[in-house]
């Protein structure tokens, strides 16, 4: 509480409004996600009362409930490099072709890439997406990588060596803002048979700094803490 109480005091020393460096809405079905970009800081909407914060610099994640005025810091573990030849290897094959239509989204130029993936650990998925170049987007958000999520499980207190991840990308590779996208993922079900999941986005804002304001008075409180 005493911290609370000390934030709110912070608020004026901010001014009325604190400006992103971008603001991207992304809409997939009938829901919309809003995130604002501000230096190694993320911020993403993705319900009314619910905001969360990701703090690069300090390794940290801030869960914002506006209605509630309650917040949650939950600090990231240390960043691991597993350079081991005991663990399992997981291997991610990405094979991309570009398909040579082009067209314009937000003024921009856009080309239509097709890529396929296949894990050896899972199942195999096509993305179909038009990709635009953005200049100054954070990496995060423009860079062909994505995160791979892998669960491990211990025993007796005895942790498993850490699997590998080794991707192998043939043609070009798909960088930039994917200003419209089509995921489709195959999974073999029982007795052989296959189930296609298929999701669309698409982002329908786009905006440079200066132009959004990303911060309401509960948004500076949080703001404050974290530019500590």
């Amino acid at each position: 509480m005493k911290r609370i109480v000390c934030l709110f005091a912070l608020i004026p020393m901010l001014g009325d409004r604190l400006y992103a460096d971008w603001k991207i809405v992304t809409r997939t079905g009938d829901s919309s996600v809003t995130e604002f970009f501000k230096g190694a800081l993320m911020r993403t909407d993705s319900l009314p009362a619910y905001t969360t914060v990701l703090d690069f610099d300090h390794r940290r994640q801030v869960n914002w409930r506006s209605d509630l005025r309650q917040y949650v810091i939950v600090g990231w573990p240390p960043a691991y490099r597993n350079d081991s030849s005991s663990g399992p290897v997981i291997t991610i094959e990405r094979n991309t072709a570009d398909t040579g239509e082009r067209k314009q989204f937000f003024g921009r130029n856009a080309r239509r890439l097709v890529t396929r993936v296949t894990r050896s650990d899972g199942p195999e998925t096509v993305i179909d997406g038009w990709y635009i170049e953005v200049p100054g987007l954070p990496r995060r958000k423009s860079g062909a990588g994505g995160a791979v999520g892998v669960l491990t499980t211990s025993i007796g207190g005895q942790g498993p060596a850490p699997p590998r991840i080794e991707i192998k990308q043939t043609g070009p590779v798909p960088e930039g803002l994917s200003a419209w996208q089509k995921m489709t993922t195959t999974v073999v079900l029982p007795g052989g048979s296959h189930h296609n999941f298929e999701g669309v986005s698409e982002v329908t804002e786009l905006v440079e700094g200066g132009k959004s304001a990303c911060a309401t008075e509960d948004m500076r409180l949080l703001a404050a803490f974290l530019l500590e």
